[in-house]
């Protein structure tokens, strides 16, 4: 253990002085004349790949290849080329027997010189393949430790020699505590870091263009997150994906028609590209074009390849001409955003203006984001009249800023909101009243509404008189006014004042006193609607929850990232903006 012990402090102080969460860093610049582009598009086209020659050797190629037949015959037709290192294990050993510390530095060089040869370049693109045990949880057992030390020697080796190794990951790291992440950020420091991250296509192709799309973009970012907020920047990532036929190893997996796998090869493309770009990640590799064995011969494979770099860029090769019937050219993955937009529901757009507007109401991003998820799903189910809007506008004035629009807009700014948000409040609102209209609640039982009554007793409340019959009456002409059911303002004006309500004469018969002071039977109508709104109220709570989370299916985000599904009732910031 003491042995562990000096090899994680090791590893620590490597490790020091990065910070956590980095993001993009400047591109190192690549040598050799290999194209100064992020991502760094590279394919591997050793001489395993039956059909390197036919696919790969031409200009816009960069071939990972090894030894020193088909790098230069790749050269020779317009590809460039970098060095593939297939069994690092014979260069550093494993977790359980870790190679002779003293090899390491020797091993490396040897590897280094070929690589130069290999690749005509005397500061050659070295991918290493690959960490064993990536997975593995600290504390590391002794020879393991071992292991990573001579991993981390071989790299930092290779990097004073002048090359800039890629270090494969077959596993997803472990990126749980100090020592770990002290391993991970030391590794990227001498090299990048590539997740392999292999999709099978049998699983994406029944997904379709949309989903598919949004499981592949969604995986690959997953995969690379881990590595991204303990600091490693993305300047020195990559991801590898494969397009293996041999049986559970990723890729076809037996996926038929050949026009399906087509499409599920054209789609991760389409997805690298997009997540690559976003994070502006330092390359995207291919991988199992090969055929180690027999159970990974596929004469599809090089239309599978072709469409692979068609995909990525049309002057690549020829794959419509090439797969014929079987490729659908069709690049639609999804809807485009439109700009400004977050995300769109159906035709109702999340738009970024609408959610800076919320955080700055409710202090929380994620907040303001679940918010507007509401705002889409309401607008969704249900329309409302602009004028409705602006009388509820006007009415929300008379009912708690005694007619002063100024002291309403003076209200708005000191809570951080516009006019045009009240506007959209107030119309979530009346969406929700027409939304509860419609929802099915049980009958209230006597002992029931004797319960909300002794609850509510000290409720302010009135006696008024209307025109023609009214809802918050109970659809009577005459009752109790109770405050949150009836309009405010009737609770505040003189005793024998009549004032239009709605279009209807409203007349105050008593002056404002708890609810308790007028006998039940005397209160009920009110009581039965206050108590059904209440019940309304929380069925719909319900409603929301369960619309938001079905809209999750239908909905398309920037980054694929959605909101939260949540219950955020915006008049908790402005009460005065409930329509009860």
């Amino acid at each position: 253990m003491k042995r562990l012990v000096v090899v994680l402090g090791a590893l620590l102080a490597l490790g020091a002085g990065v910070a956590r969460g980095s993001g993009p860093a400047a591109p190192l610049p690549l040598p050799c004349g290999l194209p100064q582009v992020q991502p760094l598009w590279v394919d591997y086209a050793d001489g395993m790949v039956p059909f390197w020659s036919t696919i790969f050797a031409r200009p816009g190629i960069v071939a990972a290849a090894s030894q020193f037949i088909v790098p230069p015959q790749l050269r020779a037709k317009g590809a460039q080329t970098v060095y593939f290192d297939l069994y690092l294990n014979n260069r550093v050993g494993t977790p359980s027997q870790p190679a002779d510390p003293s090899t390491i530095q020797e091993r490396a060089d040897k590897l280094f010189d070929t690589a130069v040869t290999s690749s005509g370049c005397d500061h050659p693109l070295i991918a290493e393949n690959e960490l064993f045990g990536a997975q593995l949880p600290t504390p590391w057992t002794a020879t393991t430790a071992q292991y990573r030390a001579n991993v981390l020697a071989y790299l930092q080796r290779l990097t004073e020699r002048g090359a800039r190794p890629f270090l494969l990951l077959s596993n997803r790291p472990y990126t749980h505590d100090q020592d770990a992440d002290a391993w991970w950020l030391a590794a990227s420091q001498v090299a990048d870091i590539v997740p392999e991250v292999y999709f099978s296509g049998p699983q994406i192709s029944k997904l379709g263009a949309v989903a598919g799309s949004r499981r592949l973009r969604t995986t690959l970012r997953m995969r690379l997150e881990d590595l991204i907020q303990i600091g490693v920047p993305t300047s020195r990532l990559g991801m590898m994906l494969t397009f293996s036929s041999t049986p559970k190893a990723g890729g076809r997996e037996g996926l038929q028609p050949l026009s399906k796998w087509l499409d599920v090869v054209k789609w991760e493309a389409i997805a690298s590209k997009q997540v690559a770009a976003e994070l502006h990640l330092a390359s995207v590799w291919s991988w199992g074009w090969a055929a180690f064995n027999p159970a990974g011969n596929d004469p599809d494979k090089p239309k599978a390849a072709c469409a692979w770099l068609w995909t990525r860029d049309h002057s690549l090769c020829a794959a419509p001409t090439l797969a014929g019937k079987d490729f659908d050219q069709s690049l639609d993955v999804g809807a485009t955003l439109p700009a400004g937009t977050l995300c769109l529901l159906g035709g109702t757009k999340l738009l970024a203006a609408d959610v800076s507007a919320l955080s700055r109401l409710t202090g929380d991003r994620d907040l303001a984001y679940s918010a507007e998820l509401r705002h889409a799903v309401l607008t969704e189910a249900s329309t409302v009249d602009p004028k409705l809007v602006l009388q509820a506008e006007i009415d929300t004035i008379l009912d708690h800023f005694g007619g002063s629009r100024t002291a309403y807009l003076a209200a708005l700014a000191h809570a951080k909101a516009t006019p045009r948000l009240a506007r959209m409040i107030l119309a979530d609102e009346l969406r929700r009243r027409a939304i509860e209209s419609t929802l099915r609640v049980p009958a209230p039982s006597s002992a029931g509404l004797h319960q909300w009554y002794d609850t509510y007793s000290a409720t302010p409340a009135r006696p008024v008189r209307a025109a023609r019959p009214v809802a918050w009456l109970g659809n009577l002409r005459s009752g109790i006014a109770v405050t949150g059911v009836a309009p405010a303002r009737l609770l505040a004006f003189p005793a024998g004042k009549t004032v239009k309500i709605d279009g209807v004469q409203v007349t105050a018969l008593g002056e404002t006193a708890p609810l308790g002071a007028f006998p039940f039977a005397q209160a009920l109508p009110s009581v039965r609607r206050a108590f059904v709104a209440q019940e309304r109220d929380a069925a719909f709570a319900v409603w929301a929850r369960r619309r938001q989370n079905q809209s999750l299916g239908s909905l398309t985000c920037q980054h694929d990232q959605p909101p939260q599904p949540a219950t955020v009732d915006l008049t908790d910031w402005l009460p005065y903006l409930s329509l009860g």
